[in-house]
């Protein structure tokens, strides 16, 4: 909750959806990652718990105990440390202040974060309570990937659902992070418009960073010789090491675009000699296989795991080098 004085410009017009008159008992926030999904989801927390229904800058108990990350009636759940899920037990934990009195005597507010990475059992324990929640209780579901939702789950919320920016705003906002124009746009490019990415990239010195990736891949690719040595320095920065598989599952995207439609020119222009390469040299079916495999990759190290990254790196890199058979 150390955001919830911020509103990003692209989130105002969704805040100002919810009127504390006419509001639902669950409400389902979906979109991409990297649009602030999660600090909207608190802004209208704060709202529906605000004892004065008042806009901008209220001062009552309610918004001060919130914007000090102190709020009784406000209960996050999301998945614990080194945990893939979010359990049953954590929903049973937050829903049993469901029927106590609130601390302030108003509302209760319960955020899910991100709701797809709900157990099973956790998803089965929150839909008994959206069928029939008490009164004064509300709940805010965040979902990068909604279609993961039970649709049980999703019938009982109101959708809002957060869209791209205009790249003038993400533009006009990045200008702020940044006075290096080219690196402000290579972030919006390689970001696909989320912003809140293209700011963690500038973070990351991304034009340093995609030079190494660039070098690094296209050696893996071409020779094969190097895939020990660039899996120990990957796994080095998790934060990298994330961003970097993210661009490996790109650059296979980009090849399968020009696979199946040549005079497409939306892919990435630092890596298109690469990509339209592999578009014209190897089987789709490949292309389908080494994606997967690198996605599923990306995705043990998104969610968190105990796996040693300079193996599963390894292991990668040699099923590329092997399947695209370039270097043979």
């Amino acid at each position: 909750m150390n955001q919830s004085n911020q509103i990003y410009p692209w989130l105002k017009k969704y805040l100002n959806l919810i009127n504390q008159e006419r509001l639902s008992h669950a409400y389902l926030i979906s979109g991409r990652d990297g649009l602030g999904k999660k600090i909207l989801a608190e802004l209208i927390a704060k709202k529906i718990l605000c004892k004065q229904a008042s806009s901008d800058n209220c001062e009552c108990q309610s918004c001060r105990l919130f914007d000090s990350s102190n709020h009784p009636d406000f209960h996050l759940i999301e998945k614990e440390e080194k945990k893939k899920q979010i359990s049953i037990n954590q929903i049973r934990a937050c829903f049993g202040y469901l029927f106590e009195t609130s601390f302030l005597h108003g509302n209760r507010l319960f955020l899910i974060y991100p709701a797809e990475i709900m157990s099973p059992e956790a998803a089965d324990s929150a839909l008994k309570i959206l069928e029939e929640p008490p009164k004064n209780s509300y709940f805010i579901l965040v979902s990068h990937r909604p279609k993961q939702l039970p649709p049980t789950i999703r019938s009982r919320c109101s959708e809002i659902k957060v869209s791209l920016p205009s790249q003038e705003h993400i533009v006009n906002w990045l200008q702020k992070e940044t006075v290096n124009d080219k690196e402000l746009h290579l972030a919006l490019s390689l970001s696909k418009g989320r912003p809140l990415k293209a700011t963690n990239l500038i973070s990351q010195s991304v034009e340093e960073l995609r030079k190494i990736f660039i070098k690094d891949i296209s050696r893996i690719i071409k020779q094969g010789d190097n895939i020990i040595k660039v899996s120990e320095n990957w796994a080095k920065d998790l934060e990298s090491l994330i961003t970097k598989l993210e661009w490996m599952g790109d650059l296979l995207r980009d090849a399968l675009r020009h696979h199946f439609f040549k005079e497409l020119k939306n892919t990435t222009t630092d890596t298109d000699h690469i990509s339209t390469y592999l578009g014209n040299k190897v089987e789709d079916q490949t292309l389908f296989l080494l994606l997967e495999e690198t996605n599923k990759v990306w995705s043990w190290f998104s969610n968190g795991t105990n796996l040693r990254a300079d193996y599963q790196l390894q292991s990668l890199f040699i099923t590329w080098n092997s399947e695209l058979a370039i270097s043979s």
